[in-house]
């Protein structure tokens, strides 16, 4: 048996094939037998080469592998290597998947934007054909409002005695608001509007006459171009409104190579715009030279009609407006009062727990201050300024500090209180206010404005009948 160990050939050829252990291969363990054997001798290893807790047997081969170092080194690397992969594939898996919804989204979003247009076409299409249209119902009733104006005129004189008193009353009940309420606003200028623009007409019917005649050869040619436009209009509509129904899971749809690079269109957005504006401008015109042949009694009776159904719907809008807003303002005084009373009801409860919580905390210190007390009357060398009578201390100061700020607290949450309940108290008062206000335009003088003259039946002051406007 050989004197030293050294390190076999297969274990070399092991060894290097790693360049980080290629130190390792000359490295030899050279253990006697005498200095393993030798009570009290001590042998020296390398400190990267493994040990064994017996020392070096005589006839086994010792020998040195890896460090651990090397070790940790491989393992770094190993997992740095699994962390990339990893790492790159979750960021091409991420790309994919991006790539994928913005390729979706973005045919959504076209396809979105198509039919959003196709649908805007078919409203403005469907808006300028309503144009015609109401045109078209003016110019059919020209000349049903030159036999009307006849009667009306007769009438009007004497149907402006009862708007003009109903407004004059509906002044009176609005005088019995009470408070802030008794504001000048809008309903009050339109009333003193109507009331003013009422008399001025009945000085001004004493003084005219009517005569009307009657122009109708132009208006028909006029209303026949608006026909054709409408025809035009309502078949392009309908071919519209179906491409803009049409979807993806649609059956009537298919491929239509080339149909894209077809343009069979004569007109462009503008141009097709202007010809219908200019249908409607000329049958403006035609109708204006119409009515210019009528005679200035005629004119001033359409222009006084309307302008009093103006005034006659604005100041019932402003009347509208105005209850609807008194009665927002008064719900939303409503709903602020069920807060306060929620939070008067908070308040009270969050009041009863802080007293409690003092009661509590006054208990506490009582325990705490009758503990100090009692060790005063130790003896002797008992008296030390120890952990407990330092916590105990500390303990009292925290109390007292808790308690004044409990205090305060409730101090705070008391005068709170107050002031909610006199919030409270004013809220109902102007609850109870608006609501009076609301009953006399409400109830009082919308009743009565419901009482004006508005049958075409009877003639009436604020509408002309079959009045083309």
């Amino acid at each position: 048996m050989s004197k030293y160990c050294r390190t076999s050939s297969v274990e070399s050829a092991f060894c290097s094939d790693s360049p980080l252990l290629a130190s390792q291969k000359s490295k030899l363990t050279t253990c006697s037998i005498d200095d393993v054997c030798a009570p009290g001798k001590t042998t020296t290893c390398d400190p990267c080469a493994p040990t064994k807790s017996a020392g070096c047997i005589p006839g086994c081969t010792s020998y040195s592998r890896y460090s651990l170092c090397d070790w940790e080194h491989a393992y770094n690397a190993n997992y740095s290597a699994a962390e990339r992969e990893r790492n790159t594939s979750e960021r091409l898996r991420s790309d994919a998947w991006c790539t994928v919804q913005t390729a979706d989204k973005e045919t959504h979003d076209k396809q979105c934007t198509t039919t959003k247009k196709l649908g805007e076409r078919v409203y403005e299409i469907a808006f300028w054909k309503e144009q015609l249209l109401c045109e078209i119902r003016a110019m059919e009733t020209e000349s049903d409002n030159l036999a009307e104006h006849a009667r009306v005129l007769e009438r009007t004189l004497c149907e402006t005695k009862l708007p003009l008193s109903i407004i004059e009353e509906c002044l009176l009940q609005r005088e019995k608001r009470l408070g802030i309420e008794c504001v000048h606003d809008e309903v009050e200028r339109g009333l003193c509007k109507e009331i003013e623009l009422i008399r001025n007409l009945q000085e001004r019917l004493r003084e005219f006459i009517q005569r009307a005649y009657c122009q109708l050869k132009k208006n028909r040619a006029i209303q026949h171009n608006l026909d054709l436009d409408v025809r035009d209009k309502h078949h392009a509509q309908g071919i519209d409104d179906r491409s803009h129904q049409l979807r993806n899971s649609s059956c009537k749809i298919g491929f239509f190579p080339g149909i894209e690079n077809v343009d069979e269109t004569i007109t462009n957005a503008e141009t097709w715009i202007r010809f219908t504006q200019g249908n409607i401008a000329s049958s403006q015109a035609e109708r204006e030279a119409s009515e210019r042949l009528r005679s200035e009694i005629d004119c001033f009776l359409r222009s006084a009609t309307k302008e009093m159904w103006h005034q006659f719907n604005q100041v019932n809008s402003a009347f509208n407006a105005r209850i609807q807003e008194i009665t927002d303002a008064k719900n939303r005084l409503q709903i602020q009062l069920e807060r306060t009373n929620n939070e008067i009801r908070d308040m009270d409860r969050i009041i009863q727990l802080i007293r409690r919580s003092i009661h509590d905390k006054e208990l506490t210190l009582k325990v705490a201050q009758t503990r100090l007390e009692e060790r005063t009357k130790r003896r002797c060398i008992e008296l030390s300024h120890d952990a407990p009578m330092v916590a105990m201390q500390k303990e009292v100061h925290d109390l007292y500090e808790t308690v004044c700020r409990l205090k305060e607290k409730l101090r705070q949450a008391e005068n709170a209180m107050c002031r909610l309940l006199k919030t409270r108290a004013m809220l109902e008062q102007d609850i109870a206010i608006k609501e009076t206000t609301i009953q006399i335009d409400s109830a009082f003088c919308m009743g009565l404005r419901k009482k004006m003259p508005m049958d075409p039946k009877i003639g009436p002051v604020l509408i002309m009948p079959h009045v083309a406007c």
